[in-house]
């Protein structure tokens, strides 16, 4: 059975535009907090992985805006690997109010693992292996 990460922020007033609501672009910063907190869970850190001379950049990002966000909300964001290649990955992202009745925004994050010195390498298999312990199967075909 497979499951997504979850965690949840709230939108705070400095976030919203002249519209009254979240900006656009802040958008982005929650769903790298989710990405975050999701390989904290897997036990890594942007120091860890540079002690494994790898990181994980994002190269494209496809993002569908479906309803407002105001100050002081409560969001849920997950996080779902739901493709992997030798060296590129994509997540699915997803933001939701607080009892996820109702979906915000949803994203697909394409990464590439590289090392330390920018050059694409193949994702780590123990990567792979502790996802799939904690979340379920990646699609390796993708």
């Amino acid at each position: 059975m497979k499951k997504r990460f979850e965690t949840s922020l709230v939108s705070r007033t400095y976030e919203c535009d002249s519209y009254g609501h979240v900006n656009h672009a802040v958008f982005l910063n929650y769903l790298e907090v989710a990405r975050i907190e999701f390989l904290k869970t897997m036990g890594y850190t942007l120091d860890s992985l540079k002690k494994e001379n790898l990181l994980m950049p994002i190269v494209k990002l496809e993002i569908e805006y479906k309803q407002q966000v105001f100050a002081g909300e409560e969001l849920i964001i997950t996080v779902e690997w739901i493709k992997k290649k030798n060296r590129s990955a994509v997540f699915k992202q997803m933001i939701f109010n607080n009892d996820k009745s109702l979906l915000i925004s949803k994203a697909f994050i394409t990464w590439v693992a590289v090392n330390l010195q920018g050059k694409a390498v193949a994702i780590p298999e123990k990567i792979v292996e502790k996802y799939e312990k904690n979340y379920g199967h990646i699609d390796k075909n993708g």
